[in-house]
């Protein structure tokens, strides 16, 4: 269940985090393991902001190549193995392909230098990793081994590919809520739906946040020695100290119904003209990404600048139109048309340093803010998010006084779907074959959990929703802190995040959550209404 509101208002903490996407959840787990007596809140739900709209790859830097930096590209490489280690159900190894032509930057030559070089440089990348967890060698393709790659290109488009392997998360959303769980199992107090809404400045030091309920619409001070606003493009509207704005631009990706490249992510080269300030080389195009996902396909990431409401960003239906057009010229045998668009992922960052740039800022930074006890997360990448949120822990602890070293990363135990199906077994509860594989993938060792709470009802999963076990919805609700329909449809399970579900899939989640929160009918059908609501802004066309 939700924390104890009466608890936030009543203790003096020695950190208090405002906003709960990756870099939030990642700090406060590490606070509370360096002993710091810590709270979370989060106006909304956790990682229901930016955190939520990725492009679901953890990378290893190799772009960074071009750049000739190998610090931020270890930097990556580093925080990519650590999600495979701590992560390993949720977090797989993911081969990638661009094709190679003639000479010059695209040359199997090139490419086959690059491949190179980023093996020297990740050598350790797979210390201590299990078996499955584990990143291959890169390698160059043949034309026709690369033609099974990409039967929509033509064939004189490419003389072969260049392969590596990075990694992706299958549910980024529930990666989020897993560290923050972890944070409240070693003691910091959580609370989403509170909303900061000003900093608590005594003698000239961040003392605490007047903050709301977003609930109950209750008022109250929360106190803490020291304050890290980790809310992204949000803080600079709850803080009210006087900071340099920071620009921002507006991120989105599309997720369309096939799955054009099998197996394989792919990077491909666009017309559009694209110059990357910080590359030693240029290549001078854009490069269009597609990541295979849940059967379908992630497409972008496109980045346009945003001033305004971060919570009311949305592309135009124009700028949807001109990436239809781009995608459809870079794989001519795509044809994608708006129907096979199921959603757009949206989010806001921070941008890049110049006015209206239209790229996003590459540098993570921790900063003190204009008053003392005060620290400020910039953060940019969901990759190195558990890093710069232990960073910003870190930094907190040493100004407090109080020890910066962390424990050694714990591997975790990768579970499979047989483990699930014997599990169930074990509890006389009989399910369908595709829920083995979806519960070890979003759950990992926290699935007894659910299970033990699916004995109730001996595996009940959803009608039109067949591979999801009620259970689930329960079990978000009393150990998740889910209080609102959206947390389970968005969040909780994958339900919603790849298309709307049915109104039916959406009314019976609203069952099952309703007692457990006490909702009247008219509180479920509100609930409802907001669903469809936040859809509307996610889907093209509506």
């Amino acid at each position: 269940m939700r924390s104890d509101l009466k608890l936030l208002a009543d203790e003096t903490f020695d950190l208090l985090i405002v906003g709960a996407g990756i870099h939030g959840v990642c700090a406060a787990r590490a606070a509370a393991r360096l002993g710091l007596k810590t709270a979370l809140v989060d106006c909304g739900d956790f990682g229901s902001g930016t955190s939520a709209n990725s492009l679901k790859v953890i990378h290893g830097g190799l772009r960074y190549l071009q750049h000739g930096n190998v610090r931020r590209m270890r930097e990556s490489i580093r925080a990519r193995r650590r999600f495979l280690l701590l992560a390993p159900n949720l977090v797989r190894p993911q081969p990638f392909a661009v094709p190679t032509r003639g000479v010059g930057m695209r040359s199997k030559m090139a490419l086959r230098v690059a491949m190179a070089l980023n093996d020297l440089v990740s050598l350790d990348r797979n210390a201590g990793l299990h078996s499955g967890s584990r990143i291959p060698a890169g390698r160059v393709l043949s034309a026709g081994e690369a033609a099974a790659i990409w039967p929509m290109l033509p064939r004189d488009s490419f003389d072969g590919a260049a392969v590596w392997h990075d990694a992706l998360c299958h549910n980024t959303e529930r990666l989020t809520l897993k560290f923050a769980l972890e944070a409240r199992a070693a003691g910091a107090t959580l609370a989403n739906y509170v909303r900061a809404e000003r900093l608590i400045v005594e003698g000239g030091a961040a003392t605490g946040v007047e903050a709301r309920d977003g609930l109950s619409d209750a008022s109250f001070a929360i106190r803490a020695r020291a304050v890290l606003n980790t809310a992204g493009p949000w803080w600079e509207r709850w803080a009210r100290v006087e900071v340099k704005k920071q620009p921002l631009v507006g991120a989105w990706n599309l997720v369309v119904r096939p799955q054009w490249f099998g197996r394989y992510g792919v990077g491909l080269e666009s017309e559009q003209e694209h110059r990357d300030t910080e590359a030693l080389v240029q290549r001078g195009r854009r490069n269009l990404f597609f990541a295979p996902w849940r059967g379908g396909t992630l497409v972008g990431t496109v980045y346009e600048p945003f001033a305004g409401d971060p919570a009311e960003y949305r592309p135009a239906r124009a700028a949807i139109e001109s990436f239809i057009r781009e995608i459809n010229s870079v794989v001519p045998g795509a044809q994608l048309g708006w129907d096979q668009i199921s959603l757009l992922h949206i989010g806001v960052q921070p941008a890049a340093p110049g006015e209206g740039s239209p790229e996003p800022d590459k540098h993570s930074e921790i900063s003190l803010g204009p008053v003392r006890n005060f620290f400020v997360v910039k953060g940019v990448k969901y990759t190195t998010g558990l890093t710069v949120g232990e960073r910003a822990a870190c930094a907190v602890a040493a100004a407090l006084g109080r020890s910066s070293t962390l424990s050694r990363d714990v591997p975790t135990v990768r579970v499979s779907p047989e483990d699930v199906h014997r599990r169930a077994q074990e509890r006389n509860i009989s399910l369908p074959p595709p829920a083995f594989e979806r519960l070890a993938e979003q759950y990992g060792e926290a699935v007894n959990e659910v299970l033990d709470e699916a004995v109730a009802d001996r595996g009940a999963t959803l009608y039109d929703a067949p591979s999801v076990l009620r259970a689930e919805i329960r079990h978000a609700v009393k150990r998740e802190s889910a209080v609102r329909l959206a947390d389970v449809v968005l969040r909780r399970t994958d339900l919603g995040t790849f298309e709307p579900p049915l109104e039916s899939v959406c009314r019976a989640v609203a069952g099952e959550m309703a007692p457990l929160l006490a909702w009247s009918p008219e509180r479920r059908e509100a609930e409802l209404a907001d669903l469809r609501s936040h859809y509307s802004r996610l889907v093209p066309g509506a």
